[in-house]
């Protein structure tokens, strides 16, 4: 929109002058009048410079809402008359907001931003503030791809916001041998020409839209990744053009171009008698001459060497050590490469704001003086995401290419919410009975790292058809020289029917922190009848736990394994004698980003000397779609095929399964089996809930089924 303002010559032929102005005459309003001006910019009055003159009307102009502005000074009784003659921007009836795109950012938080008036001349300066809080919107998203405009359609203001989508990634310039497959692969950056080259099936379980809008995010990971590689040079760029493509759904999209410019480490070709190596300390000489893929005596081009480096990074990244570097020169008739490994100078935890640093260092597997291990990068991300105190876990290193020394960074985010759910209750239509009497499981309510210890408090409940328990608990941390975990419980046990006894229970447990996923547990147990005469029973528990699960709370990738054994009866207080071992597994691979395997499996026997301890089958922990049961010996194995459809927010996931497990009744195995879908909705506060349907190949009938609890 064409804008103008005119200054008659005669006010710069009298700009020393003096000029007394008695009135100002706003004239060619149609929807303003001049009592509103006047209430923005106030009046002008009296003796003023043509300066002053011009910045009143430059203050008028300034108001938006004019698309010219013509002023004249005429004669009047008492000095001079200031007529301003203004044409108003055309007046919005309404306005639209239109998106074109799969809408990145809700458009009701869009339309929220938008400040243009209705029924007033449009007013430009509003029309920036609007396009302006858009694009900080989409920013604050993560997306830069965006163009915002807007046009007059009969009145009402269009704003059109179109959302660019990534279509394909080109290297121009100097690729000679360049592998772009395996950078892109590195980098996990996603194109639209991939989403149309992929089956309609991989499409629909894998791949949403959204994902082929890249964030900033996105676009700085691929620049960090050719950053790693000695083969560019700092004059390398990355521009995006806009490109039609023929035959698919997306008006807007973009290539995104790599111009590659090599590094030039000498002209034409060279034949070296000796290659050498400086500067490595963990991997030999000739192992990263295997890695180059060079050879002594031999003709190579500058490309030919610059590939070498990026093979001996590769090799360092492939053995877990990220980061490294390599510097190459001449030297008469030898090729030397400097070699710039990575090593931890310190450990810098950030975000943290209520919780204890000893309680993070002691979950941190990264060792100051030690070589930058990606793998120790990924236990403690995994430590501390499972360690349920954090919302987000971000771990980075602060260095230069050259640097050999480097900082690591844990920024951390405290999580919001300190309780949890976690557990499992089941029901099933009982054969006999109510219906609320189908209820069984376990479940337990606790308060995670409330006062910044790390410590937890919870509260077990246990619902059984026989029985009912309630054991409260506390755990904490504790710093020795090999930092620990110090757990202290009490519980009481209410039998619903003759075959048991009330009892209580008080039990101490201290455990190792994880150590390469592994940690160790022991500590005792011990209960008693409300009976006269009871001794009571004495225990003692061993636990082991090796955890890499990559989410607490939906773990997509990685293994969990426990074994707990307890001996009871010891020191003449033997009520209860017996052996009870429960073991328990979990795997996790992922197939597609959003698609994966889950493998569980679970065994646990008892072998009674006195008494009758039983092993008590419910929730997640029995075959889907039965009962609860109380047994001496039981198994159970599961796979499920999940498929994430949701990760924002309340995650949600749906997927296939099938289960098989046994009970032993009256000394014989008895086998369950079932299959069916299930939907998960995973809730930090409450962990999984799910529910479904299961085919039940025993009764040969179909079963509604429903519990709460942790993956």
């Amino acid at each position: 929109m064409k804008r103008e303002l005119v200054l008659l010559l005669i006010l710069l032929a009298v700009s020393t002058m003096a000029i007394y102005i008695s009135e100002v005459d706003f004239k060619g309003l149609n929807v303003l009048n001049s009592e509103f001006i006047v209430q923005k910019v106030g009046k002008l009055f009296g003796e003023v410079s043509s300066d002053e003159i011009q910045e009143y009307l430059k203050k008028v102009f300034n108001l938006g809402y004019f698309t010219s502005l013509t002023p004249s000074l005429e004669p009047a009784e008492v000095g001079y008359r200031l007529v301003v003659s203004l044409e108003e921007n055309p007046v919005v009836k309404d306005w639209k907001l239109e998106i074109e795109g799969p809408g990145l950012v809700d458009k009701k938080e869009l339309e929220e931003l938008v400040k243009i008036e209705k029924s007033m001349p449009l007013n430009v300066n509003l029309l920036k503030e609007t396009f302006e809080a858009m694009r900080n919107k989409y920013q604050e998203a993560g997306y830069f791809l965006v163009e915002i405009n807007g046009n007059f359609e009969d009145s009402t203001y269009r704003i059109a916001v179109k959302e660019y989508a990534l279509w394909d990634i080109v290297f121009n310039g100097e690729v000679d041998g360049l592998d772009f497959v395996s950078i892109l692969s590195k980098a996990k950056i996603k194109t639209l020409r991939d989403f149309y080259s992929s089956s309609p099936l991989v499409r629909f379980f894998t791949m949403s839209k959204k994902d082929f809008y890249p964030k900033y995010s996105d676009i700085n990971n691929l620049i960090s990744v050719i950053n790693s590689y000695p083969f560019f040079s700092k004059e390398t760029t990355v521009d995006f053009k806009k490109t039609t493509v023929k035959d698919i759904e997306e008006k807007n999209v973009v290539i995104m171009v790599v111009n590659v410019v090599q590094r030039k480490l000498f002209e034409g070709e060279k034949s070296f008698k000796e290659i050498l190596f400086h500067g490595n300390t963990i991997f030999t000489d000739q192992e990263l001459l295997k890695a180059s893929g060079l050879s002594p005596d031999q003709t190579y081009t500058n490309s030919q060497v610059l590939l070498a480096m990026n093979r001996i990074v590769d090799f360092y990244e492939r053995n877990n050590f990220p980061y490294a570097w390599v510097e190459a020169k001449v030297e008469g008739d030898s090729l030397v490469f400097d070699i710039y490994e990575k090593y931890v100078r310190s450990v810098k935890i950030e975000g943290l704001k209520k919780t204890k640093p000893y309680v993070v260092e002691n979950l941190v597997t990264i060792k100051e003086g030690e070589p930058l291990n990606k793998e120790e990068i990924m236990l403690t991300y995994s430590y501390l995401q499972n360690s349920r105190y954090f919302d987000s876990v971000n771990i980075y290193p602060q260095l230069s290419p050259i640097a050999t020394q480097v900082d690591i960074v844990i920024d951390l985010k405290e999580a919001e919410k300190t309780r949890n759910f976690i557990g499992g209750i089941g029901w099933t239509m009982p054969k006999e009975g109510e219906w609320w009497q189908g209820f069984s499981g376990m479940v337990q309510l606790s308060a995670v790292n409330t006062f910044g210890y790390g410590e937890s408090f919870s509260v077990n409940l246990n619902l059984g058809f026989t029985e009912r328990s309630v054991e409260g608990s506390v755990k904490l941390p504790v710093k020795f020289e090999v930092p620990m975990n110090l757990e202290l419980g009490i519980g009481y046990t209410d039998y619903t029917t003759s075959s048991g006894t009330d009892t209580i229970s008080l039990k101490g447990l201290i455990s190792s922190l994880p150590y390469k996923g592994h940690s160790f547990g022991i500590g005792p147990i011990y209960e008693k009848t409300l009976v006269d005469g009871s001794k009571g029973t004495l225990a003692i528990l061993t636990r082991y736990r090796y955890n890499t699960k990559n989410s607490a709370i939906l773990p997509t990738e990685g293994y969990y394994l426990s074994f707990d054994l307890t001996r009871a009866g010891l020191f003449g207080m033997d009520d209860q004698k017996y052996w009870k071992g429960i073991l328990s597994g979990e795997a996790y691979y992922p197939i597609f980003e959003s698609l994966f395997w889950s493998f569980k499996g679970t065994g646990g026997m008892v072998r009674n000397e006195i008494g009758t301890e039983l092993l008590e089958v419910s929730g997640p922990y029995a075959v889907r779609g039965y009962n609860y049961f109380e047994t001496e010996k039981m198994f159970k194995l599961s796979a499920d095929l999940n498929w994430i459809l949701q990760k924002e927010n309340v995650p949600v996931v749906t997927g296939l399964f099938v289960d098989y497990g046994g009970i032993e009744e009256n000394g014989v195995m008895n086998t369950l089996s079932s299959a069916g879908v299930k939907l998960d909705l995973v809730i930090p506060l409450l962990g999984s809930v799910e529910v479904g349907g299961a085919y039940r190949f025993n009764e040969k009938d179909w079963q509604f089924y429903f519990f709460m609890g942790s993956w």
